[in-house]
């Protein structure tokens, strides 16, 4: 056995491990290590004995790919299963986390032949293209308040803006009055 000092390149102190071989003290290094790094790890020992190891990246990166593929294998079989009930019972049979999902396939636009076979089946239902055209019609509430806000402000500001004008046109329109009448008065 022999002792080696191993440590993520460039973070952390050295620790000290013994190990039969510089790939068992870099596999008993992880071991212990709380959190795994995206860092290669050194493996020291003697006085030019280094050798560096980045096995647990790849494993981690299989891990990911591993991960992604299980969760579109998820999305596949929900897509699946909302397409079977909405072509069997309709729009009215699902719950409001189902309508989300759909809504969510439909918003960011599909990813696999049966999420785009979901949205046909969905779009085919009366009452779900309804609620669809609705939902996308419709402003939020914020957008209505902000919209009233600033609809609020401009009809204030045309309203004094209305207000000098009808008085102006008031006054024009005695002075106009006073010429009129006093030109039919001298006509008589």
């Amino acid at each position: 056995m022999k002792t080696y000092k191993v440590q993520w390149f460039q973070h952390g102190s050295p620790v000290k491990i013994n190990a039969g071989t510089s790939h068992d003290a870099y596999r008993h290094f992880l071991e212990q290590e709380e959190e795994t790094k995206a860092l290669t790890v050194l493996v020291k020992w003697g006085a030019f004995g280094i050798e560096s190891f980045s096995e647990h990246l790849e494993e981690g990166r299989k891990a990911q790919e591993e991960l992604q593929k299980a969760q579109e294998e998820e999305r596949k079989r929900v897509a699946l299963e909302l397409t079977e009930r909405m072509k069997s019972e309709g729009f009215d049979s699902l719950n409001g986390r189902e309508i989300r999902q759909i809504s969510e396939i439909v918003d960011h636009h599909a990813q696999s032949i049966e999420e785009t076979n979901l949205v046909k089946a969905a779009v085919a239902d009366s009452a779900f293209y309804r609620y669809l055209s609705l939902r996308n019609s419709s402003l939020s509430a914020q957008q209505q308040a902000a919209l009233l806000e600033t609809l609020g402000a401009k009809l204030s500001d045309i309203s004094s803006k209305a207000g000098g004008i009808r008085a102006g046109t008031t006054f024009a329109g005695l002075a106009a009055a006073k010429h009129l009448g006093e030109e039919m008065a001298e006509d008589f």
